[in-house]
């Protein structure tokens, strides 16, 4: 089939919830309060 033949790359990279008033310096809105980071 040809799924096997497909490339297989990792496509989930590393990831962190932080808080994004310690990103920003900034108060944050409510339901805002966190971001996603990655290390790209």
């Amino acid at each position: 089939m040809y799924l096997n033949r497909l490339q297989q790359d990792e496509v989930f990279v590393p990831t962190q919830l932080r808080p994004l008033e310690e990103l920003t310096g900034m108060p944050t809105r409510k339901g805002m309060e966190k971001a996603i980071v990655n290390n790209l």
